[in-house]
């Protein structure tokens, strides 16, 4: 289980149907994210692919996909230093896909 569906439901004041609304919103947005970042990144294009990170790592804390909060951080901070390391996009996108994969069974 890559969502943490009860921590997220404490979030949401145990509101069921708005979690599942909002993780299939999540899944709708940035299904096609990691090949996204991965032209910015090609294009060395790191401030917008660090706001990209950014954002994915604000959503998936507040829906408890931790994993990949953990790993849009650590992709954010590189992004913002200025390099990033391939293992750490690999890491993201693994991440990433299995939160939209998960989600997809819903």
């Amino acid at each position: 289980m890559v969502i943490n569906k009860p921590e997220a439901l404490e979030r949401l004041a145990g509101n069921e149907q708005l979690f599942v609304m909002l993780v299939k919103k999540f899944a709708n947005q940035y299904e096609n994210a990691a090949s996204e970042l991965e032209t910015l990144l090609k294009e060395n294009n790191l401030k917008d692919a660090a706001v990209m990170a950014h954002s994915i790592k604000g959503a998936a804390g507040n829906l408890s996909m931790n994993n990949l909060y953990e790993e849009a951080k650590v992709l954010e901070a590189e992004l913002r230093n200025g390099e990033y390391k391939a293992e750490s996009f690999a890491k993201f996108s693994t991440a990433l896909n299995d939160v939209i994969h998960e989600s997809k069974s819903w």
